[in-house]
């Protein structure tokens, strides 16, 4: 990899970037994404020297494989591609949870899938400067806003379904999983860990590796399940019973059940996320039990 086509590269993004501010769209999030990203670009170009050789690969592969199709996600979400049927109250619920600061971002996407990343916008690019010039943090903390962006992804295919797109508040759930997992889970992660660890222990009480492996992938899976049926139930608190049918339909997508896993990042599957949450429901949630008696 040579300086002269990675520059080439970051010149093509700088005026890819510029045309992006001709687009309307529904909210000043991509507004915002689009001038940090234009930061970010920027100082790559005005820095490029600076930049140890042996890392240009590594940064042209990061242009291609993530930055790029990144930006072009901001691009997509003009005011024409966004489900207004749910987002006009959406900025509010995580302004009033996360800080004024807060903004919310809509990409539209081919898979058909729905996530939100829980890390802001703006401090991963802040990051990704931070690889390349690990001694310039404070010159590069100034070139970006002070806002904070979290970008939600929903199938674009599915913008005018109002029941399915419900589904977006499990991925606002998982906000409010974060926060439960830092404030009370502690206590909760010990108190499971002594329990695997002598259930696995009494199995094979001569085999130590194996009982610590168990009880190690035994805690990914109660991980992994935290991480979705929480966030399950609060996006059941957001958007009612619509969550529960979206969710079932869903499921109907997944090719079949399978196992948590590290193979599936310890995904329960939905079917089963949607057992609990009605269990859950029956013995917390009077409404539904007046309902279904």
């Amino acid at each position: 990899m040579t300086r002269n086509k990675l520059y080439r590269r970051i010149i093509g993004l700088v005026d890819f970037i510029n045309e992006l501010d001709e687009y309307d769209y529904y909210n000043k999030a991509s507004n915002i994404a689009i001038k940090n990203y234009r930061s970010l670009i920027q100082y790559l170009k005005e820095n490029i020297d600076k930049v140890d050789a042996i890392h240009y690969s590594k940064l042209y592969r990061l242009l291609n494989t993530d930055i790029i199709p990144n930006i072009r996600y901001v691009q997509r979400a003009e005011t024409k591609n966004i489900p207004w049927s749910l987002v006009s109250n959406l900025d509010e619920i995580l302004k009033s949870e996360l800080g004024s600061d807060c903004w919310l971002l809509f990409r539209p996407q081919w898979r058909f899938n729905y996530s939100v990343l829980t890390e802001d916008l703006i401090t991963y690019l802040k990051n990704i400067l931070y690889i390349f010039f690990p001694h310039d943090l404070e010159t590069i903390n100034k070139k970006f806003t002070d806002e904070k962006i979290h970008i939600f992804s929903f199938p674009f295919l599915e913008k005018t379904n109002v029941l399915l797109n419900s589904i977006i508040g499990h991925e606002i759930g998982h906000f409010y999983h974060v926060k439960w997992k830092q404030e009370y889970y502690c206590d909760l992660k010990e108190n499971h860990n002594e329990i695997l660890k002598e259930h696995y222990s009494t199995i094979s009480p001569e085999d130590f590796i194996d009982a610590y492996e168990n009880t190690e992938e035994g805690m990914n899976i109660l991980d992994g399940m935290y991480r979705e049926i929480i966030s399950d139930i609060y996006g059941y608190c957001l958007f009612g019973p619509s969550v529960i049918f979206a969710l079932f339909d869903l499921s109907e997508f997944e090719p079949k059940q399978l196992l948590p896993s590290k193979g599936n990042r310890y995904y329960p599957s939905i079917k089963y996320r949607i057992r609990i949450l009605m269990d859950y429901l029956f013995e917390e949630d009077a409404g539904v039990n007046s309902v279904c008696l």
